[in-house]
């Protein structure tokens, strides 16, 4: 299954599983291609992958250490395509998604047959903001001027 549609079924995209340590995601894909504290506090963190963004978090009362920075959100970006993706997640994408117009990945969720329903459409500043809830996980898929900008969940 393409990994992008078991994201939106699972939460899990290719081998990375919600709750794994960064750590492990480290050992995984390697050394991120960059990686910040979230708004100064040291219990979030982004780690970015080319076009993956993951967010971790650490529960409170952990101590310090990114063995206790577990993986909480993941988030694919449509600006740069094709996908720049680790090699572990990118050989398992299957599908055709190397257009970021909203009609054809939208195209690409009902050829695999998940289900995508919009629940918010909006208007600010001259521009259209979409999202649409995807698959049995409800995953986000976010489009501003009929342009997908990313999915996340």
């Amino acid at each position: 299954m393409d990994a992008l549609i078991e994201f939106s079924q699972t939460g899990d995209l290719g081998p990375l599983r919600k709750d794994m340590t960064a750590v492990e995601v480290v050992q995984l894909l390697g050394p991120p291609d960059s990686s910040r504290w979230i708004q100064g506090d040291d219990n979030f963190q982004r780690y970015r992958y080319g076009s993956l963004s993951l967010t971790f978090r650490r529960r409170t009362g952990d101590p310090a250490g990114d063995e206790n920075l577990l993986l909480r959100s993941l988030s694919l970006s449509f600006k740069r395509l094709p996908f720049e993706l680790p090699e572990q997640v990118a050989s398992q994408l299957e599908c055709d998604w190397t257009s970021a117009r909203l009609e054809d990945v939208l195209a690409v969720f009902q050829q695999a047959n998940v289900a995508a329903v919009k629940d918010h459409d909006s208007s600010e500043h001259g521009r259209n903001f979409q999202r649409y809830r995807v698959g049995e996980r409800r995953v986000l898929l976010n489009a501003f001027d009929g342009v997908a900008a990313d999915i996340a969940g």
